[in-house]
């Protein structure tokens, strides 16, 4: 007897899968809601369980962001060529597209903060600086 429900058993081809789906752009909540795949839940409990699934879906993430990034561009020249086009509510259509877009800018920063974020660090590349560091340039000033 085949038992049937959604799997909940970890495997290396289901955590594929999974991971090619959030690379492709997909979130991981819209991916668990495939009745062929395990509930969010499963997923959050597998984390501290498979470190290479965990690598595995921390890259996918990253490649979704640039995803995003391919899906923005085709939404704002999508918008473009639909305002030359269009005959009627224009700003309605647009003001949706540019919610869109800002949603997807905002998660890409938050994705990768070093790439698409809004603030730059040219000073340590995302390294923590030496509080002695800082300490010693402060006191150089008296």
């Amino acid at each position: 007897m085949e038992r049937i429900g959604r799997p909940t058993k970890y495997t290396p081809e289901l955590a594929s899968k999974i991971c090619k789906e959030i690379a492709l752009g997909k979130s991981l909540r819209a991916v668990c809601r495939a009745d062929d795949m395990p509930d969010i839940s499963t997923i959050y409990d597998w984390f501290p369980l498979y470190e290479d699934f965990t690598k595995q879906y921390e890259k996918a993430c990253k490649d979704r962001a640039e995803a995003q990034y391919e899906d923005l561009n085709e939404i704002n020249e999508e918008a473009i060529q639909y305002a030359k086009t269009s005959d009627f509510n224009v700003q309605a259509v647009m003001t949706a597209y540019k919610m869109k877009s800002d949603n997807m800018k905002w998660s890409m920063s938050k994705m990768i903060p070093k790439k698409y974020g809004d603030k730059l660090d040219v000073v340590s590349d995302g390294e923590k600086l030496q509080s002695s560091t800082l300490l010693v340039k402060f006191d150089e000033r008296k």
